[in-house]
């Protein structure tokens, strides 16, 4: 039974769908644990197409398909969300993270990111 949710950045993503080294083996690990619910804020999803169209990140084109053969869960943007970033400290200018940050906290979701902005916010978890 899976029971540990783990919400995963835009970067962390690309560098898992990339194979890139620069994910750590214990992160690695931890997504690919059966018994953790890995999720995507539809904020990254919106963030890559955004790269995408403005010529910063190659186009991703199985990135849907990618998401359900590794059983990612992806979250739906709520009020809920928005009302926790009108809340949230301006630490990080970045709009995309800003709804990533403001997401973990009002699912109350460890986060896994290499962003070290994200670590001023005290209310969040990183993993």
């Amino acid at each position: 039974m899976k029971n540990d949710a783990i919400l995963i950045d835009t970067q962390v993503l690309i560098w898992y769908y990339e194979g890139n080294k620069k994910l750590s083996l214990t992160h690695r690990k931890r997504i690919e644990d059966i018994n953790n619910n890995i999720f995507i804020s539809t904020a990254s999803i919106w963030e890559i197409y955004v790269k995408v169209s403005i010529g910063k990140l190659d186009l991703l084109e199985d990135l849907e398909d990618f998401l359900i053969e590794f059983n990612f869960n992806k979250i739906e943007l709520k009020f809920t969300h928005f009302n926790q970033l009108l809340r949230l400290p301006h630490h990080h200018k970045d709009p995309f993270d800003r709804l990533i940050i403001s997401t973990a906290i009002a699912e109350n979701y460890p986060i896994i990111t290499y962003d070290d902005t994200f670590s001023n916010y005290a209310e969040l978890t990183l993993l």
